[in-house]
């Protein structure tokens, strides 16, 4: 992928969050989310493209970023269709370079297959990815060894 086009997908994913964080009033208010109302009226088909676009870069950050951002948007809007994200994160968890992107693209997967069962975290404010990766690792871990242990 071309760096400008890299750079660009990277600022529009950082957009959403930059904005936030210059409007809040109180550390307590900033996070790297949008509200999850504000995917309510937009261009579904648009911003899959755009986070596709962003989880083929050969950098890995803005892969992670991608991959959480998709997960969020799923969240907020779990019956819009998102077949070729959910398909391209199946191929991330199975083929990315790092480990690090095969496991968050794994969480990714459950959050598209079982968007109830993080439904908590789609009007949570976090303040970095990593906290919220380590809420869908807590949800997914509480949910799936209690279901295990009850049969």
């Amino acid at each position: 992928m071309r760096p400008r086009t890299l750079l660009a997908a990277a600022m529009i994913l950082a957009a959403p969050a930059l904005k936030a964080q210059a409007m809040a009033d109180t550390p307590q208010a900033r996070g790297v989310f949008p509200k999850a109302a504000r995917f309510q009226n937009a261009d579904m088909s648009k911003l899959q493209k755009g986070y596709m676009k962003c989880l083929a870069t050969e950098n890995d950050g803005v892969v992670e970023s991608a991959i959480a951002q998709a997960v969020r948007m799923r969240l907020a809007r779990p019956d819009a269709p998102m077949d070729e994200l959910r398909s391209a994160l199946a191929q991330l968890s199975q083929n990315a370079r790092t480990p690090a992107i095969r496991y968050k693209a794994y969480l990714a997967e459950l959050a598209f297959d079982c968007p109830t069962l993080f439904a908590d975290a789609r009007d949570e404010n976090y303040a970095s990815y990593e906290e919220f990766y380590a809420s869908l690792t807590s949800k997914a871990q509480s949910e799936l060894i209690g279901e295990a242990g009850t049969k």
